[in-house]
């Protein structure tokens, strides 16, 4: 008798989530854990937090695992998946993952890239930044984060757009001293 497929345990960033779940759906032999963005801004303990949940997730010898972060999410994050044997995210970062080279093109002709998850997570990246709305951050940091064009995706079935976009639009952007 032919035995079922393998459990899978997806380790993701919890901006990506919502598209993962649009992507793959509600599946019995799928389970996706995911840990706070704000980690982006401590990349040491990135690589704790991940290396604890898949230690705990490796409890379970069947399961395959899949980190579901890129390499520019923390220098050391391929390590860390691979000494638990987990696959890997192949790409810079998950909106790189998502988009290919269209984000690189969308980013040449000055644009920044959203999603859902990415601006529910915005107010928690900036809390841990200690960025309070006026604080003093250099131009080139201002100029990258708030670009000319925003290309904003909607990977996930939700009610009301314009409720996230507003969310991101009513923060007040960080000031830089040339600004």
């Amino acid at each position: 008798m032919k035995a079922g497929p393998r459990p899978k345990t997806v380790v993701a960033c919890q901006v990506l989530v919502p598209e993962l779940q649009a992507v793959l759906g509600s599946r019995a032999d799928l389970e996706i854990i995911s840990l706070p963005a704000a980690l982006h801004t401590d990349m040491d303990r990135l690589n704790r937090e991940l290396d604890d949940q898949l230690a705990i997730c490796r409890q379970n010898q069947e399961n395959e695992l899949c980190v579901v972060y890129g390499r520019a999410c923390s220098p050391g994050i391929e390590g860390v998946a691979e000494s638990h044997r987990a696959a890997c995210l192949e790409a810079d970062n998950c909106l790189d993952a998502l988009l290919g080279p269209r984000k690189t093109e969308a980013e040449a002709e000055g644009a920044f890239v959203l999603t859902p998850g990415w601006i529910r997570a915005w107010p928690s990246i900036m809390e841990a930044m200690g960025w309070d709305g006026v604080h003093k951050i250099g131009s080139d940091t201002i100029s990258h984060l708030f670009p000319e064009r925003i290309i904003y995706l909607a990977g996930e079935l939700i009610d009301d757009h314009h409720a996230l976009v507003r969310i991101f639009s009513e923060l007040p952007p960080p000031t830089g001293p040339d600004l």
